[in-house]
């Protein structure tokens, strides 16, 4: 059974999951780090990262906080109780031990971006997956670049063939149609900053 939640402050969406079997809390560390297990669910995050950020992140607004020093995630990377990364361990009580994706938008549709998630999860469990070792310290310049607008981020959700498999792929051509039209609707726009920069009388 998942336990996801998501917590929403200021302008970003955390989403928190934790994985249980039979009452019993499947994330429980092992060896003072993370269980097989959950080392599998944070590999098949890391590597769907760029896939699943639209979910999360839908609005051309959502990616301008994706910026180094922004205490928002700007690379695929995890580590621990650490905000430069976008993937968080947290090694607590075995009940309260849980991975938390910190690439979320305030913007965010939690049922998308909760669903994107349990998809990474799932495909990193059946795959295998492992996410190497831990980062420490400042990790803005470490790891692959997180999509940077809405454009890069429609582009990896339509690539990643096993999370629109485990979404649906219906369901996904649907969502990136819409994410497509925003992005349409805002390359097409003149604003402000263009009138005041390019049209204004010298």
């Amino acid at each position: 059974m998942a336990k996801p939640f998501a917590d929403q402050a200021g302008n970003s969406m955390h989403l928190h999951l934790s994985l249980w079997r039979d009452d019993e809390p499947a994330f429980a560390p092992h060896g003072g780090g993370e269980n097989g297990l959950m080392r599998a669910v944070i590999g098949g995050i890391l590597s769907h990262l760029p896939g699943i950020v639209l979910y999360g992140a839908p609005t051309v607004n959502s990616y301008k906080r994706f910026a180094v020093g922004s205490f928002a995630p700007a690379t695929a990377t995890w580590g621990g109780d650490n905000r430069t990364v976008a993937i968080r361990s947290l090694l607590e009580t075995p009940d309260s031990t849980r991975v938390e994706l910190r690439a979320g938008a305030a913007d965010a549709q939690p049922y998308w971006a909760i669903a994107s998630l349990l998809a990474a999860a799932i495909a990193g469990i059946e795959q295998g997956a492992d996410p190497g070792e831990r980062g420490h310290g400042n990790l803005y310049d470490d790891g692959a670049g997180l999509p940077r607008t809405l454009a890069e981020g429609i582009a990896a959700a339509g690539g990643d063939r096993d999370i629109s498999t485990i979404l649906g792929e219906d369901a996904v051509h649907d969502y990136i149609a819409l994410a497509q039209a925003e992005w349409d609707t805002f390359v097409s726009a003149v604003t402000d900053w263009e009138r005041e920069r390019y049209l204004r009388a010298v």
